[in-house]
């Protein structure tokens, strides 16, 4: 925008900190687009948004925790127990950081149902849904249909992990996005 500016160019530009990457930041940009298209101003998109990306969650799991300890996510201390011990974790994003939902989930099925149960116990209800998978088609639509079974006017989305999240969880991640209660 400051590039833009020196050169002549008077763009509104408005920085904003969504506190999400991937299909969170991807459902703070579809809300705001929605309401530029209903004629808000940017004032009003960004207070709104302020209101909506505390309430996002963004939670999966994950085959291995292969990748992250490769990329240094993790060190190989942890990876080692978590993979003697079997443990396939489920996480989420609290404040831009990721970080471990639960404790004592041993195995991928087990998983889906934990985040089905966060789901059915969060989801506002009046929001799209983005269920996100690397080589994991299965996971998702296991995923979608439960959404579906519960909220059959849902607005929901099944999208591929992009390669900056995941170089990190590698094949097999599941998740998803929404808005929360």
């Amino acid at each position: 925008a400051g590039l833009l500016a020196e050169d002549g160019f008077a763009p509104r530009v408005h920085v904003y900190d969504s506190k999400h990457v991937s299909y969170g930041l991807a459902l703070a940009a579809l809300e705001a687009a929605d309401l530029a298209a209903e004629g808000k101003s940017a004032e009003e998109i960004l207070a709104h948004l302020d209101g909506l990306v505390d309430k996002i969650r963004v939670i999966f799991t994950m085959e291995s925790l292969e990748y992250a300890e490769r990329g240094g996510r993790i060190s190989s201390t942890q990876a080692d127990l978590v993979r003697k011990l079997g443990i396939k974790p489920v996480l989420t994003f609290v404040n831009g950081s990721v970080t471990r939902q639960a404790a004592g989930i041993y195995n991928l099925r087990n998983n889906l149902k934990l985040i089905e149960n966060i789901f059915k116990k969060e989801y506002c209800g009046s929001h799209r849904v983005i269920i996100f998978h690397a080589g994991n088609p299965e996971g998702a639509e296991t995923l979608r249909e439960y959404v579906l079974a519960l909220h059959s006017d849902a607005e929901v989305y099944i999208q591929w992990v992009g390669p900056v999240v995941g170089i990190y969880t590698g094949r097999g991640c599941v998740g998803m996005a929404f808005v929360s209660k």
